[in-house]
Order: C-alpha cells, then sequence, then structure tokens
C-alpha cells in the first residue's frame, strides 16, 4: 500500500518528464491493490493514468480511467477530483473537435476545482479553455480566459500552470495580436517549462515561437524552432504535438519553396492524426486548408495527391531519415 501511495505522489515527475510508459506500469500496479474504499489514494492515480493516457493520445483508456474518477469524486463528494475528472473528458472533446461539449465540461470543471479549493487545477483548466476559444477563433474570450489562468497560476506560484497559461496567451498575440508581445510572452512560458524540465510544456511553447517567426518571415528560425518541438515531442511519445510540428514544417518548406517537401510533411501529419483520431479543427483547419490550397495550386491537383499519398504511407522515420530539406537533420 505504501508503494500505491508513492505512485500517487510520482506522477508529476513523470509527467513533466514524459516518461509516461514508465508512470502507467506503476498506476496501474497501485490502482490493483488500491480500491474504492480509499477513495483519496484511488482517485490520485486514476487521475494519473488519464494524464498519463491523454498524453499519449490513448482516449479510450483515458475515458475508461476519467470516467471511474467522476463517479468516485462525486460518490465522495471530492469537488476538486471531479474538476479534473471533468478537465480530462473536455480535453477529448476538444480534441476530437467537439467543441461545444469541451466549452460545457471545461466551465462546469473550472467551477468544481474553485468549488474545492484548488486553484491550481482552476488555471490549467482555464488555460485549457482559453485555448479552445482560440481554436474557435475568438481572440477577445481567448485573452480574457488566459488571463485569469495566468492570475491564478500566479496565486498558486506553480510553473507548469503558469507556463501553459502564457503559451496560450503567446498563441493568442500571435494570430491577432503584436508580435513583440507574442514573443515576449512565449520567451516567459519557455522560462518556467524550463525551470522544471516539462518537456510537452517547452515542445508546446516551442511550436508558438515557430509560427510567430514564420509570421515574421524569419524562415530559419522557424525551421529550426519547429524542428525542436518535433524533437521534443518524439523523444516523450506525443503524437498529436509531432503532427503539429510536421505541419509547422510544412509551412516553413512552403515559405522555402519547396512545394513537394510541403506537401510529404502534410501527408505524414494527416496520418498521424488519423491515426490517434485527433483531427484538425477550428482556426487551425482553416490555416492548413489555406496552405494546401497554395502547395496545390504551385504544383496542380493530381501531383499533390499523389504526394500526400506518398507521405501518409511512409513511416515518420523513413520521411525524417530521408530528407534532404535544410531544416532538419537526419
Amino acid at each position: 500500500m505504501l508503494g500505491a501511495r508513492l505512485v500517487g505522489y510520482l506522477w508529476h515527475p513523470w509527467d513533466l518528464s514524459g516518461a509516461r510508459g514508465e508512470g502507467l506500469h506503476w498506476v496501474h500496479a497501485g490502482l490493483a491493490v488500491t480500491g474504492p474504499d480509499l477513495p483519496t489514494e484511488r482517485l490520485r492515480l486514476l487521475s494519473a493514468g488519464a494524464l498519463f493516457h491523454l498524453g499519449r493520445a490513448e482516449f479510450a483508456a483515458a475515458a475508461e480511467l476519467t470516467h471511474e474518477q467522476l463517479s468516485l469524486a462525486r460518490a465522495v463528494g471530492a469537488r476538486e477530483w471531479e474538476g479534473d475528472a471533468l478537465a480530462s473528458d473536455a480535453t477529448m472533446a476538444w480534441a476530437g473537435g467537439q467543441f461545444d461539449r469541451a466549452q460545457q465540461l471545461y466551465e462546469d470543471a473550472v467551477a468544481a476545482s474553485l468549488d474545492g479549493g484548488d486553484i491550481w487545477r482552476a488555471a490549467l483548466e482555464e488555460a485549457q479553455l482559453a485555448r479552445l476559444h482560440r481554436d474557435r477563433g475568438e481572440p477577445d474570450a481567448a485573452r480574457t480566459m488566459a488571463s485569469r489562468a495566468r492570475d491564478h497560476a500566479g496565486a498558486s506560484g506553480e510553473e507548469v500552470a503558469c507556463g501553459l497559461a502564457l503559451d496560450v496567451l503567446a498563441s493568442v498575440e500571435q494570430r491577432w495580436g503584436d508580435p513583440s508581445t507574442a514573443r515576449r510572452l512565449v520567451d516567459q512560458a519557455l522560462t518556467h517549462f524550463r525551470h522544471v524540465c516539462y518537456l510537452e510544456g517547452e515542445a508546446s511553447a516551442t511550436c508558438v515561437a515557430g509560427r510567430i517567426a514564420l509570421s515574421s518571415h524569419d524562415v530559419r528560425r522557424a525551421g529550426e524552432a519547429f524542428e525542436l518541438s518535433l524533437r521534443l515531442c518524439r523523444r516523450i511519445g506525443h503524437r498529436s504535438g509531432s503532427a503539429t510540428a510536421l505541419e509547422g514544417l510544412a509551412g516553413v518548406a512552403e515559405a522555402a519553396a519547396d512545394a513537394e517537401w510541403a506537401l510529404l510533411l502534410l501527408g505524414a501529419a494527416a496520418s498521424l492524426r488519423a491515426d490517434i483520431g485527433s483531427p484538425l479543427t477550428g482556426a487551425t483547419l482553416s490555416e492548413h486548408l489555406y496552405l494546401r490550397r497554395r502547395l496545390v495550386g504551385r504544383l496542380g491537383a493530381d501531383v499533390a495527391d499523389r504526394i500526400l499519398r506518398r507521405g501518409a504511407a511512409l513511416p515518420l522515420d523513413a520521411v525524417l531519415g530521408g530528407a534532404q530539406d535544410p531544416f532538419l537533420g537526419t
């Protein structure tokens, strides 16, 4: 039983470093010896397991743990754990493009977390809700919610929450605001993430830095940022993040007038997204379609389609290892 309790407290270092496979091994071992008669211990393990599965885009496994967590939290009146479970459900809905459902779940999660006195989780959930508003193309709502997340994160004093709020704010400024403000915010986010070695956060903020550089026509810096984001995502097994980085690199290739390489990367990203069930949605989808139309316009529909299919059929290692692109190492 002591071992199960230790696992319940070790989830955060495992998540920060991306060691989710190791974490899942011990979480499931802990769940095997911790029943609902020990609700606090079991809730902590269920939450950690759902988080690890989400990070690996294993949505069915995450949903199973989350639903048990939600039922148990409500049975024992643990509002903070109820909020945590609702946020996991919301993230799965967001990843699947179910924005209306995700928004309601995130709002319910924030209310439950605050009611349970958990400002840290409320900050994380508000940042995720801000991300959803951003993806729906709602900059004012995204700024308001991300600023609220930053305030709660500052009150908690926790690096990941602070970084996530700043990361989302930076991405909003990159799309609709001032590039210099976006650069300042993303640098602050990276400082928070790197202080605790949070690799997924660093990958996300680095990807935002890549978009900022690309929108400022700094193709070299953009390529370096997206490449670093991709390497971090591959290191921790974050497949949806890998797809996002590949899409960023496709934008770099297009800016460098290499339409064929851009389409190959888009094909590889599309294959990853199809595999994990995380489609492009909202404003991100609109940007993707705009890029794809430009590339098709350069090469023609038939040629573009063949290249996309070739990229989708190749293993990711083959796509990257065989590249002669100046922005990716072999």
